[in-house]
């Protein structure tokens, strides 16, 4: 009986994010990261970047605690990763994820390296003279 629960502990802290997490280092390509973490929940790119979500995940094997980790690619090499929203869990898990792209644009403002395209609508052309909205 007691092996029984030692192979059912084993087994689920085989699941636990941040026990996968540790294995994770920079400069890994996107395959390694998803090849160790699974299939992740979002993913979104911009460019050179790219973001992978993994959303609602257990941090530990020994509290219900979860987090939201992100990883950030620049030209497929990892750059940035860790947890983004943690979360205690108290039973009713209320907070929506953002989504992949939403996370990948916040966080390219946050470096200040995104650029916002604009947008020309409205345009009227009088003559050969054209006007546009641009915003």
């Amino acid at each position: 009986m007691r092996i029984f629960f030692l192979i059912i502990i084993i087994a689920l802290s085989g699941c636990v994010t941040g026990d996968k997490i540790s294995s994770i280092h920079s400069g890994m390509s996107k395959d390694n990261v998803i090849s160790i973490m699974g299939n992740p929940d979002g993913a979104s790119s911009s460019n050179e970047y790219e973001i992978l979500i993994y959303a609602n995940r257990l941090m530990s094997g020994w509290s219900y605690d979860k987090a939201d980790y992100k990883f950030i690619f620049k030209n497929n090499s990892l750059i940035e990763y860790g947890p983004e929203k943690i979360r205690q869990d108290n039973g009713a898990s209320a907070i929506r994820a953002i989504s992949a792209q939403q996370s990948l644009l916040l966080w390219q403002q946050q470096q200040n390296i995104y650029k916002k395209p604009v947008t020309a609508t409205n345009c009227t052309k009088l003559g050969s003279t054209v006007n546009c909205t641009s915003y």
